[in-house]
């Protein structure tokens, strides 16, 4: 049965990140997952559950990874490896982020599920601990929120190639003139 409903979550997935939420239906999703749709009620009762808990599982998955650092680590190193961390996770799952904000924005997410929060309060966390760790008295909340700026941005404006198919020395120039703001 996990199968099934992995499929189902897939399927789910996909379409609705090509359609969002409203222009899906359960009959293409059903078609896609290659289950009846008679299956996606049994398991999920309604599109709405359905779309909250293939959203979660999203979230759950790809961006609530705790961010560990080393405490030797210097600042500007941290928020770099912090940058090129969220980067990473946002740039290869593009298309989903695109649809969770916009799916946001139209207010269709589940009321407790803020997408920009889950994206946050790991960076948010992160900050909090390695200024605590270094024993510095910035506003780790104000750091958050310009990092948080500049994923956001990076996820809604064009950047020309995709972060995660960057060189190395690409993506080291691409964090840098961020660090240069941040550090400052």
């Amino acid at each position: 049965m996990k199968d099934k409903t992995d499929q189902i979550i897939k399927a789910s997935i996909s379409v609705f990140v090509k359609k969002g939420y409203i222009a899906s239906t359960t009959k293409e999703i059903a078609l896609k997952a290659n289950v009846a749709e008679v299956t996606l009620y049994r398991k999920f009762g309604t599109k709405k559950n359905l779309f909250e808990f293939s959203v979660k599982s999203i979230t759950d998955d790809k961006f609530s990874s705790v961010l560990e650092f080393k405490e030797e680590i210097s600042t500007s190193d941290f928020f770099g490896q912090l940058l090129d961390n969220r980067l990473q996770v946002i740039s290869k799952n593009i298309s989903v982020v695109k649809m969770l904000i916009s799916e946001s924005l139209a207010g269709n997410l589940p009321k407790d599920l803020k997408f920009t929060h889950v994206i946050f309060e790991n960076v948010s966390l992160a900050i909090k601990q390695h200024f605590s760790i270094k024993k510095l008295n910035g506003d780790y909340q104000t750091y958050s929120k310009i990092i948080g700026g500049i994923l956001l941005g990076h996820a809604i404006l064009p950047n020309g190639k995709s972060y995660h198919k960057l060189n190395q020395q690409e993506k080291e120039e691409y964090i840098n003139k961020y660090l240069e703001i941040i550090v400052k």
